[in-house]
């Protein structure tokens, strides 16, 4: 059979206003599945509401539930590797047609789920061509699986083509990785370590993170059992570099830190660029100071390793690997034994610019550890970010680009006074 020709007709530019019913409407038209069923994925049925006189559905929501039945009537379903374990249960939804086994819900019209020739669960993404999105998972499809999951990332399991846009298929992991919330110490380790390996891949910049299961009924019991890997999955915000870019010198314009993930304060004082790098550290120890700072007394090595990733003083910041490193190695000192406390419930500690996360742990840690306790902001750079929350609301652009405009004029005079005055000593 012929396949169907498949055009993308709908603006798809990041951060630009978007209709989701244009992008349901494209989903669910019977070329797209035809199309998809002819490469051997079956779309979720979307669920719709409302009725009109003739009996035809009208309204489509943001829900969706596979199509095919499952070959087993078990209530837990096993999967091997990259796919994803998971139960049958449905979900206490008030309307009942929402009661559907892994029913999941997209609202922006950039991903659908669908089933395999082998009913296994997948996530297709729609990807415009020629862009760092593309290239990152190109790059991703062509590595070996084995690598891929040491380094908790996800797999690429194909890219199917059409005019200007790419379809990336990966397969379907969960979504919440703290819900159920951690109940032991061992718990959040796994997390934090998963989430430190992430960082340290080569080249691709921090983004979203997820894990092997789908629903939660028996999340805990496998969390807790070591069974569920924790890996990266999405890339719209991240950033391809090329190969062999010395990562000391490469730095990116200030405003592509403006995204998602744009936590972190390393241009809040109008700086006209910044470090990815470093920028990506902090941005992971800001999220796991808001899920794990609290629990810096039952694990100390939390105070400075969190302390070390967030610093303001980026040149001292801990990289990737230092930070791994230092994760493992603490680790390793910790009694094993430990691990398996029950960790206390979250408390109210501030935000990871605010939070003393070197309260109430052992004195021999703070004196061991001190050094890597984060110094208060200079009175400069405090000045600066003042400055900059005054102008930014109407001014984005102006201390950044005035910041630019004196670092180039200062390096043109010292390049002038080079010119005019050599330097004497003999090379």
């Amino acid at each position: 059979m012929e396949l169907p020709t498949l055009k993308i007709t709908f603006p798809f530019e990041p951060g630009e206003p978007y209709d989701n019913e244009e992008r349901f409407a494209f989903w669910d038209s019977p070329d797209t599945i035809q199309w998809f069923k002819l490469k051997g994925y079956h779309l979720y049925r979307r669920i719709y509401l409302g009725w009109d006189p003739e009996g035809l559905e009208l309204e489509p929501t943001e829900t969706m539930g596979p199509t095919l039945p499952p070959d087993s009537n078990e209530e837990f379903i096993e999967a091997e590797y990259p796919y994803a374990y998971h139960d049958m249960t449905t979900t206490d939804a008030p309307d009942e047609k929402y009661n559907v086994p892994l029913r999941v819900i997209e609202s922006t019209g950039k991903v659908v789920f669908a089933q395999d020739s082998c009913k296994r669960h997948v996530a297709i993404k729609l990807v415009r061509d020629d862009t760092d999105e593309y290239r990152i998972l190109r790059f991703l499809s062509q590595q070996d699986q084995k690598a891929l999951r040491d380094n908790c990332i996800l797999p690429v399991l194909d890219l199917l083509p059409i005019e200007g846009f790419w379809f990336a298929i990966m397969p379907r992991w969960g979504t919440d990785i703290y819900e159920p919330a951690p109940g032991v110490l061992r718990e959040v380790v796994d997390i934090m370590h998963s989430w430190l390996k992430d960082i340290n891949r080569s080249n691709i910049l921090l983004n979203h993170f997820s894990d092997a299961y789908l629903s939660c009924k028996r999340r805990e019991g496998l969390r807790h059992g070591g069974k569920i890997l924790y890996g990266l999955y999405d890339y719209d915000f991240s950033v391809m570099l090329p190969a062999g870019v010395d990562r000391r010198d490469f730095r990116l314009p200030y405003d592509r830190s403006w995204g998602t993930f744009n936590i972190v304060y390393d241009t809040a004082g109008g700086e006209c660029d910044y470090d990815p790098f470093a920028f990506d550290v902090g941005i992971l120890g800001a999220t796991l100071c808001k899920y794990h700072q609290h629990l810096a007394p039952v694990l100390p090595l939390l105070a400075p390793l969190l302390d070390k990733m967030t610093t303001w003083d980026i040149i001292n910041r801990f990289t990737a690997s230092e930070a791994l490193q230092f994760f493992e190695e603490r680790l390793a000192e910790f009694p094993e034994q430990l691990l398996e406390v029950g960790i206390p419930e979250e408390m109210i500690t501030g935000k990871y610019t605010t939070c003393n996360r070197w309260e109430n742990i052992p004195c021999k840690v703070v004196e061991k550890w001190k050094c890597y306790k984060t110094p208060p902001v200079s009175w400069r750079l405090r000045i600066l970010r003042a400055l900059y929350r005054l102008t930014a609301s109407r001014f984005p652009h102006l201390m950044p680009k005035t910041c630019l405009f004196f670092i180039r004029t200062k390096s043109l005079i010292s390049h002038a006074y080079r010119s005019i005055f050599p330097s004497k000593i003999a090379i």
